[in-house]
């Protein structure tokens, strides 16, 4: 058998090297957990869409339904409430295929204000496979101020549509 030249030697430390870094970036991005903490005071609208988004992303489905109003009477609350239950596990899963950033927060009203969402769409690389950006767009979510001054989402179609859900139950 032959001995390694030095410069093979070298060779094979630099690619043990860089394997060791690919490993260690893959056990960091996919199964360390991320700072998640909200950004945003919980008294504004920008933190109650940053929270109910934040809840959904970790199928908190209470944690979810305590951001939202429901003010169509019993029978459309509750089958909101079931049809929210259903679909967060779905609305976690896009929301874990985007990259949110809060826009724009417009107060038009005393009490009302939309909150504006840019969201860019990209889908988990597999193992050894780089990132690939998707298409971006914009969603509006709309929130009202309660007596208490807490912020409640009344209207919003991501991640959960909540126009659909809301017409779902009252057709029901």
């Amino acid at each position: 058998m032959s001995r390694m030249d030095a410069s093979t030697r070298l060779l094979v430390v630099v690619a043990v090297a860089i394997l060791g870094l690919v490993a260690a970036a893959v056990v960091w991005t996919q199964f360390l957990p991320t700072d998640r903490a909200p950004a945003h005071p919980a008294d504004t609208p920008e933190g109650a869409v940053e929270r109910y988004l934040l809840a959904v992303s970790e199928r908190d489905v209470d944690g979810a339904l305590a951001h939202l109003v429901f003010d169509e009477g019993e029978a459309v609350a509750a089958c909101l409430e079931r049809e929210v239950r259903s679909d967060v596990r779905h609305a976690a899963d896009r929301l874990g295929d985007a990259r949110v950033r809060l826009a724009e927060v417009e107060e038009d009203e005393p009490g009302r204000a939309v909150v504006t969402l840019d969201i860019t769409y990209t889908r988990r690389p597999d193992l050894f496979e780089l990132p690939r950006e998707g298409h971006s767009t914009e969603e509006h979510v709309e929130l009202q101020r309660r007596e208490d001054g807490t912020w409640l989402i009344e209207w919003s179609d991501w991640p959960l549509s909540l126009d659909y859900l809301h017409d779902h139950c009252v057709d029901e």
